[in-house]
C-alpha cells in the first residue's frame, strides 16, 4: 500500500525519522574510522563496533525515553542523578570489558579504531584498574549523556511551543465560529421584523423577500464555515441582502450602492454584514423620513475598503450595536493591527467607515 504524499513528508520530518538520521550518521561514522586497516579481518572490526554502538544506543534511550521524562523533567533530581550515575556505570563497564577483550584476543587492534569515545584501556582485569578505567569512562560517557538530555529539552522545549500554538490556534477558531454565529440571529432577527412588515401590508413581495432570505442564510449556514471565501461569492450575497431590503422600500432614489474589486480575492465572510445590515436598519428606519443611503464595499490593491452613510435620527439607540461590536471582535482575531473602524454621526447623518489591509 503506498502511503499519500502528505504522509510521507510528516514521516521524514517526525522525531522517528530525526533519530534515524542521527543513528545512520553515527553508524557511518564508526565504519569509516578503520578505513584502510587491515590488520585484521573487517569482520572484526564491525563486530566490536556493532557492540559498541549498541552500548550507546542503550545509554542515550534509556536516558531519553524513561529517565530524564520520568525523573529530571518531574524535579525528581536526587533519583535522577542516582540512576543515571548507575546507567553511566553500567555501559562504562560494558566498554571497558569489550576493549579488554578485544585487546587480549586481537592485541594490534587499537580502540581508536572501533569506537568514537576512547579512553587508555589496559589489558589488566585487576579491580584497581577496572575501577579507574570504569570510571574515567563514565565521566566521558556523561559528556554524551549530558548532551542527549540538553537535545531532549530542546525537543521538548520545541514540542510545547507546538501545543501552545495548536492550542492558541483552537482557541482563535472557536471564538471565530462564535462570532459567526452570532451573526445569524443577530441577522435573521432583523430581517424577520422586515418580513413582517411586508407581511402586515399584504405585500406580494413578502414572498420573494423569503426566498432571498432563504438564498442568504444557506450561504451561511454552508458556505461559511471556511476561513476565506471568494469575494465574487460575497458580492453574490451581498447584492441578494440589498435586493431583500429594497423590496419593502418605496422610495430608493438617494441609495448609492458600489461593490467591486480589481481582482477575485479571498476573503473572511461576512465582513460587510454588519455594517451594512445597519445602514439600513438606522437608515429606513421611519418611513415619515427621506431615505438616505450610500454604500460602498471595495477591494483595490490588497486593501478592503467598507464604508457607509445614513439618516440617522433615533438618538435613544445606539448605532451598530451587537453588530459593529461583533466585527470588531473578528477583525482583532483575523487582521490585528492591520484595520481601521470608524464611526461618527455628523447633523443627521451617521457615517461608519472600515479600511482592512489584506
Amino acid at each position: 500500500m503506498v502511503l499519500p504524499t502528505n504522509k510521507w513528508k510528516s514521516f521524514f520530518s517526525s522525531r522517528l525519522a530525526k533519530n534515524i538520521y542521527f543513528w545512520l550518521f553515527t553508524l557511518l561514522f564508526i565504519y569509516k574510522l578503520n578505513s584502510g586497516v587491515d590488520k585484521y579481518p573487517q569482520s572484526v572490526y564491525l563486530m566490536y563496533k556493532g557492540v559498541l554502538a549498541g552500548l550507546l544506543m542503550v545509554l542515550t534511550y534509556v536516558n531519553n525515553l524513561i529517565l530524564v521524562p520520568k525523573l529530571l523533567a518531574t524535579k525528581k533530581h536526587i533519583w535522577y542523578a542516582l540512576t543515571a550515575t548507575t546507567l553511566l556505570l553500567i555501559i562504562s563497564t560494558g566498554f571497558v570489558t569489550v576493549f579488554k577483550h578485544m585487546l587480549s584476543r586481537y592485541p594490534l587492534a587499537e580502540i581508536y579504531e572501533v569506537s568514537i569515545i576512547t579512553m587508555p584501556v589496559g589489558p589488566d582485569w585487576t579491580t584497581e584498574a577496572l575501577t579507574e578505567e570504569i570510571i574515567g569512562y563514565a565521566f566521558g560517557l556523561a559528556l554524551w549523556l549530558g548532551a542527549f538530555t540538553m537535545a531532549w529539552y530542546m525537543q521538548d522545549h520545541s514540542r510545547q511551543e507546538k501545543k501552545a500554538k495548536e492550542a492558541a490556534h483552537k482557541q482563535t477558531e472557536a471564538e471565530l465560529e462564535l462570532l459567526r454565529n452570532q451573526l445569524n440571529p443577530h441577522f435573521l432577527f432583523n430581517t424577520l421584523n422586515n418580513i413582517y412588515g411586508l407581511s402586515l401590508q399584504h405585500s406580494d413581495k413578502a414572498p420573494e423577500s423569503i426566498l432571498k432570505l432563504s438564498s442568504i442564510m444557506r450561504y451561511m449556514l454552508y458556505d461559511t464555515n471556511v476561513p476565506q471565501v471568494s469575494f465574487e461569492k460575497e458580492k453574490e450575497i451581498m447584492q441578494a441582502y440589498i435586493d431583500m431590503e429594497l423590496l419593502r422600500l418605496q422610495d430608493t432614489g438617494n441609495f448609492k450602492f458600489t461593490i467591486d474589486a480589481d481582482s477575485n480575492y479571498s476573503l473572511p465572510p461576512l465582513l460587510w454584514l454588519p455594517v451594512l445590515e445597519n445602514t439600513f436598519k438606522h437608515g429606513t428606519r421611519f418611513i415619515a423620513e427621506q431615505y438616505f443611503i450610500d454604500f460602498s464595499c471595495t477591494i483595490y490593491n490588497h486593501k478592503l475598503h467598507i464604508t457607509s452613510s445614513n439618516k440617522y435620527v433615533n438618538n435613544n439607540n445606539e448605532q451598530g450595536g451587537v453588530g459593529l461590536a461583533n466585527l470588531r471582535k473578528r477583525l482583532d482575531i483575523l487582521y490585528p493591527g492591520k484595520y481601521l473602524l470608524n464611526t461618527q454621526k455628523q447633523g443627521d447623518v451617521y457615517k461608519t467607515e472600515l479600511t482592512v489591509y489584506l
